[in-house]
């Protein structure tokens, strides 16, 4: 591994989204909760891999295609020396794919009533309840 790297980010977001502000939000409240847990969690992890967002297109889930994305980015990042794999987990089908891979989740934060610097809730009409951080060891 070259040792000027200490994190691999692969980010499946794409900047356009009217939510990637909101979004970006979100994550950071929620690393600010969950760093310490991970820290106590994986205490000889030097470094991690993250993936954020992740998602499959309606008309091709359920075919295994979001486990099989994951599994690759899992065995690649594990071949190319990273310990550990963190990721966001916002959705019913991501969090069931996680159990099933076996990671830990560190923490998790409420979409609802979460608001900007002006007050204005971020997600009034979210589907999805929270955002989980979650890892494994590779």
């Amino acid at each position: 591994m070259d040792s000027r790297v200490d994190s691999f980010q692969l980010q499946c977001v794409t900047t356009m989204s009217p939510n990637f502000e909101k979004l970006n939000q979100i994550f950071n409240k929620l690393m600010e909760i969950t760093d310490p847990v991970f820290e106590t969690t994986f205490p000889n992890s030097e470094f991690e891999a993250h993936i954020i967002m992740t998602s499959v297109e309606p008309e091709y889930r359920t075919q295994g295609l979001g486990t099989e994305m994951i599994t690759r980015t899992m065995l690649m990042l594990k071949a190319k020396g990273f310990p550990v794999l963190r990721s966001i987990f916002s959705s019913p089908a991501a969090q069931i794919i996680g159990t099933k891979l076996g990671f830990t989740e560190l923490g998790r934060l409420e979409l609802k009533g979460q608001v900007d610097q002006d007050g204005n809730e971020l997600f009034p009409t979210a589907t999805t309840e929270f955002v989980a951080d979650v890892a494994k060891v590779l």
